[in-house]
């Protein structure tokens, strides 16, 4: 939510379906289905995973974009995400190639006169998320929240 890849609704969603696959839900998963806003989801849900390592874990947040990029999401759109998290040269050294690419496409696209192509970006989002994949996975974890 917090990276805007998955809506408020959409994450109401995922808390609603939890709670019907339990025969006695935790309180914080009826709290957090009670919500008026999103900033009122967005605390209960950070107060209950406070410590979780997917939420510490950079890598995460790309595949969670990768999922995103899967599920139709624009891919220029997904590239601004990438922008908010690292702003330009504040990236892992290991990504420093793909996420200059992914800049360069996205905001810059010197070579097309300064318009972004969606093709163009995706193909490089895709490498950075291959080379993310690398360096640790939580795929499974999402593809469990996000089916």
């Amino acid at each position: 939510m917090e990276a805007g890849l998955i809506s408020s609704g959409e994450a109401l969603k995922i808390v609603d379906r939890e709670i019907a696959s339990r025969a006695s839900p935790e309180a914080w998963l009826i709290e957090a289905s009670l919500a008026r806003t999103p900033q009122d989801l967005l605390h209960v849900v950070r107060a209950r995973a406070e410590g979780h390592p997917m939420l510490t874990d950079v890598w995460v947040l790309f595949e969670a974009m990768e999922k995103a990029l899967d599920a139709g999401i624009d891919p220029v759109a997904v590239a601004y995400r990438i922008k908010k998290v690292y702003p330009f040269g504040s990236w892992p050294g290991e990504l420093d190639q793909v996420l200059y690419d992914v800049y360069e496409e996205a905001t810059c696209a010197h070579e097309h006169g300064g318009v972004p192509q969606p093709r163009i970006v995706e193909s490089a989002l895709r490498a950075l998320f291959a080379a993310a994949r690398r360096s640790s996975s939580w795929r499974s974890a999402l593809d469990r929240l996000f089916p």
